[in-house]
């Protein structure tokens, strides 16, 4: 094991804390396969980056642990070849452990953030419920940097990047580097119609997680009357193919309407011939104005069922789902983890406990993203409460505890 082959790991990794707990997530190649490393494995890190050639990083945690060279050397070399292993590493622990290690830090910690990079979008599809956000003002790239490096500072891991089309900012690049050079785990939903060479090889360097990527269709005629930019299907299209062929995750995520309710199974098809995983959905919600147009395009409960059946033989392998237990703590009833082990961030530098719940803004740029989200957690706590008089009701308590009892995070 050369000198060369130990200095050269030190542009592979970044190295991220929660609590006692280290590891390092890969810059080229998927971020999710995420290696963890004890206190030994954090010196040879940081003796890495000095660039203190092996003969000496071998000297200096002997003497520093009191333990032959042997052993150290030994540690030493065995720490490198796992490094470089990828995907096979002995690092890559359950691909839950994020979870568990922020359950067994045991407070507050915004693992996963949903950031609205933008509320422009090239597209004008009928269900928007976020249109009305195409008016905000973005931020500026010092501010979306300086609020990424706030987010890693308070222990978030996994950033989703979403808009409006995230990839409509020009800055977009510079941004997406950022994200991967601090530790970050980017994926990223998308309707692919801007993924031009200069994303798809960024991308090609420094991978996100996955990508989702929206369709309505299997037709140019189906799934451009519903984003009404003629065009937009062989844009989406194309662009997906492109990412699966340069080794992205990428998968579609379809919202099913009444419009093109007779068109999934085709939009399935279609997904099986290009060797893209596709999930499909249903459920419509009102705008942030709430206003409830989107709603008249929902399908019907038949329909519903029918999609969920279908759903039933969906397999995206590189997608985490880890379900948990509801808590009750009190009087507190907590169905999921929006304000405890997540949040959202909107294209203006306010944070809500989730995308869809806007109720009340809580500005990250004027007040610190850590002082901003110890103000959320007494927003969750104020709303997510058990109705008066049902702890005491054994058939409604064990209702709460019965239903849903495992959900999605």
């Amino acid at each position: 094991m050369n000198n060369p082959s130990w200095l050269k790991l030190r542009n592979n990794f970044v190295i991220r804390s929660i609590g006692p707990n280290y590891f390092l997530v890969p810059l080229k190649e998927n971020p999710f396969d995420i290696r963890f490393i004890n206190s030994t494995g954090k010196l040879f890190w940081e003796l890495l980056h000095k660039r203190v050639n092996l003969k000496e990083s071998i000297e200096l945690v002997a003497n520093k642990y009191q333990v032959d060279k042997v052993i150290i050397k030994k540690d030493l070399i065995n720490f490198i070849k796992q490094l470089s292993a990828g995907e096979n590493s002995v690092f890559n622990q359950n691909r839950a452990s994020i979870d568990i290690i922020s359950k067994g830090t045991k407070v507050r910690i915004p693992l996963k953030v949903s950031f609205e990079l933008t509320g422009k979008c090239n597209l004008n599809c009928f269900h928007c419920y976020a249109y009305g956000e195409r008016k905000n003002k973005d931020l500026s790239t010092d501010q979306v940097k300086d609020l990424l490096n706030q987010l890693v500072k308070i222990g978030c891991i996994f950033i989703n990047l979403t808009g409006g089309e995230c990839t409509s900012r020009s800055d977009f690049v510079e941004i997406y580097k950022h994200i991967r050079k601090v530790g970050l785990i980017p994926t990223i939903i998308s309707n692919a119609t801007l993924i031009k060479e200069e994303v798809l090889q960024i991308f090609k360097k420094y991978p996100p997680y996955h990508i989702k990527i929206s369709l309505y269709g299997s037709t140019s005629q189906t799934h451009d009357s519903v984003t009404r930019v003629i065009g937009s299907f062989q844009k989406t299209v194309a662009a997906a193919t492109a990412l699966k062929k340069a080794g992205i995750n990428v998968w579609f995520g379809s919202v099913i309407f009444k419009e093109t309710a007779k068109d999934f199974k085709n939009l399935k098809l279609l997904a099986k011939n290009l060797g893209i995983p596709i999930e499909f959905y249903s459920q419509l919600i009102p705008t942030l104005e709430k206003n409830a147009s989107p709603l008249k395009h929902q399908v019907d409960f038949k329909v519903q069922q029918e999609i969920k059946r279908l759903n039933k033989d969906t397999v995206i392998p590189f997608l985490n789902r880890e379900n948990i237990d509801q808590e009750f703590i009190g009087e507190k009833f907590f169905p999921c983890n929006a304000g405890l082990t997540s949040l959202h961030l909107d294209c203006s530098g306010n944070i809500y406990l989730c995308r869809t719940d806007r109720v009340k803004p809580i500005s990250a740029l004027n007040k610190g993203l850590a002082t901003a989200w110890d103000e959320l957690g007494k927003i969750r706590d104020s709303k997510l409460k058990i109705p008066t008089g049902c702890k005491n009701c054994p058939i409604k308590y064990n209702l709460f505890k019965d239903i849903n009892k495992k959900i999605e995070i």
